[in-house]
């Protein structure tokens, strides 16, 4: 028989414990924040202000709850939150790093009251249609013994916002900002959207690992000769034999690598091409390839980013986060930074073997024994395990003062004063 009240108050400490760790010099209204917000969203379920201020548990109404918890919204100080959330989780980062950079979006089709509010296409619609929204700018971290992305940088944004310059500019801030934490630690992975001369002299300049999927629409040098991206795929063919993985599908394909120059690139970069039916993929990387080996853990590297495709539809679909209610832009990002930390703290749980996790594990009543993305098994565990509790965390913040007690020393004293009569 499982002590539910036990691992419920295990996992309450846990929350609590890593929060204020995030918190740690904001002050103590927002330090209370802070925590009550990344258990109210795991706790809920949900990131809407209403479900957090149920599961809290406080004496007031819930409306009352819900206008405290939008006003600190409004002032907290994520730069900071952020910035303690890296600290924390710095000793995790290494050379086999892989940060996956890539733009999502948020749509509102019927939102009319939002704070510039853009149009944007809808990433999950079959027709590319364009809806009212925002954009999204994320950066996850996959290391090498676990698959699970955990986000580093994420900052949602609108083309129309005064002082807005470009998306250019959005993905420049993101880099420049987990460069100064993280410095030249790990390889940078991006889509074909991102194949700019500009950003690979940044990451030569940075000494910073790139892979980049390169588009066709380029002229290479190669052995003194200038060719078109698709003239030099067609006339250089595979050379080794490999397995692709594309979203747990394996494939077998021809792969090679070239050594090339590009216009405008100040150093040498290597070029892998992965020829498939469709046509070939090409990939830019600075990168050391000397044999196959090396040649297909770029390629296989690269095609870990479906991890952070599931991450923003794990996102969507657990938290319903497309269905926030808070109206005003800094809101919205202070929103998504808890709930990208409430994520961190549910990872943790993910890889463990303690019996803490194992009951998360048995709690989510999961049908498959194993799957490749466990976040929505351990998101529900908690879940389950948290909704056995009868109070939130508010009463963790107010210690009650010891009552004085009266020493013997200090009746004799008092005794010994007393007035005779």
């Amino acid at each position: 028989m499982i002590n539910y009240n036990k691992f419920s108050n295990q996992l309450k400490e846990l929350f609590v414990d890593f929060s204020l760790k995030l918190a740690n010099s904001l002050n103590k209204p927002q330090i209370k924040f802070v925590t009550e917000m990344i258990f109210g969203i795991a706790s809920s379920n949900s990131i809407h202000l209403s479900g957090i201020a149920r599961t809290l548990k406080e004496t007031v109404s819930t409306k009352e709850t819900v206008d405290r918890l939008s006003y600190n919204l409004d002032k907290l100080n994520g730069e900071i939150v952020w910035n303690n959330y890296r600290n924390v989780i710095k000793s995790n980062i290494n050379d086999a790093t892989l940060f996956h950079l890539d733009n999502s979006d948020i749509t509102k089709p019927y939102g009319t009251r939002f704070e510039d509010m853009c149009r944007v296409k809808d990433g999950s619609s079959k027709d590319d249609k364009t809806e009212n929204g925002y954009y999204v700018t994320e950066i996850v971290a996959l290391n090498k013994n676990s698959n699970n992305p955990v986000s580093v940088y994420s900052n949602i944004w609108s083309s129309i916002t005064t002082g807005f310059k470009s998306a250019n500019v959005k993905t420049d801030e993101a880099l420049d900002t987990i460069y100064k934490i993280f410095g030249s630690t790990g390889t940078v992975i991006m889509d074909r959207g991102y194949d700019d001369l500009k950003r690979m002299n940044y990451f030569f300049n940075k000494k910073w690992n790139f892979i980049i999927r390169g588009t066709k629409q380029r002229n290479i040098y190669y052995k003194n000769k200038i060719y078109k991206v698709e003239e030099f795929c067609a006339e250089y063919k595979g050379k080794y034999s490999i397995d692709v993985h594309l979203k747990n599908k394996a494939v077998n394909r021809k792969c090679s690598y070239f050594k090339v120059k590009l216009k405008g690139v100040k150093n040498p970069v290597t070029m892998v091409i992965v020829y498939f039916k469709e046509g070939p993929s090409i990939f830019y990387t600075n990168r050391s390839i000397t044999c196959k080996k090396e040649c297909i853990k770029v390629i296989s590297d690269y095609y870990k980013r479906w991890r952070i495709e599931e991450y923003f539809k794990y996102k969507k679909q657990q938290f319903n986060f497309e269905g926030f209610r808070v109206r005003s832009l800094k809101r919205i990002n202070s929103l998504n930074t808890l709930l990208s930390m409430t994520i961190n703290i549910i990872n943790t749980q993910c890889e463990k073997d303690t019996q803490l996790a194992k009951t998360i594990n048995y709690c989510s009543k999961a049908i498959k024994e194993k799957v490749t993305f466990t976040y929505y098994r351990v998101t529900d565990g908690i879940y389950f395990l948290l909704s056995k509790l009868t109070c939130g965390v508010r009463h963790l913040f107010f210690q009650k003062n010891k009552e004085k007690q009266l020493q013997l020393f200090s009746i004799f004293d008092a005794l010994q004063n007393f007035p005779e009569t």
